[in-house]
């Protein structure tokens, strides 16, 4: 799958994300801007803007999405999820008991290898601080 393709699978499921999306790629390349970046840049904010206020409904979605990208059997979609989805939320150091009940079977997969390479993520009690203050305003 090219940047191209897999960027706009983006926005098809998250059209709330369209006007950041527009702004990372008006000086960033254009629609070829590399999906890793545009992940990063554009999903990753919202998915952990929800999971750092609690509001695990809001963030299946972005869980779901990211696993429908492991199912598709390409290696560049695949890719994305792992290292610029999965394993930004895993070093962000959300509690497992939060994030796993949120993934799918191969997300789970690839989570029990970061903990295996890594070990097991606990609550980051500054965090929890950070999340009630923002709760409010975010959620």
């Amino acid at each position: 799958m090219r940047e191209i393709e897999l960027n706009r699978r983006m926005i098809q499921a998250f059209p709330e994300l369209r006007e950041r999306y527009d702004a990372e790629t008006t000086w960033n390349g254009g629609e070829d801007t590399g999906s890793h970046v545009i992940y990063g840049d554009v999903f990753n904010p919202a998915l952990h803007a929800y999971l750092k206020c609690g509001n695990f409904h809001a963030s299946r979605k972005y869980f779901d999405f990211a696993e429908s990208l492991l199912e598709t059997k390409d290696d560049y979609a695949e890719e994305v999820a792992i290292i610029t989805i999965l394993e930004s939320v895993y070093f962000d150091e959300y509690h497992d008991d939060d994030i796993v009940p949120l993934l799918g079977s191969k997300s789970q997969a690839i989570w029990n290898e970061f903990i295996k390479a890594y070990g097991p993520r606990g609550r980051n009690a500054e965090n929890d601080e950070d999340c009630a203050q923002r709760e409010s305003e975010q959620c």
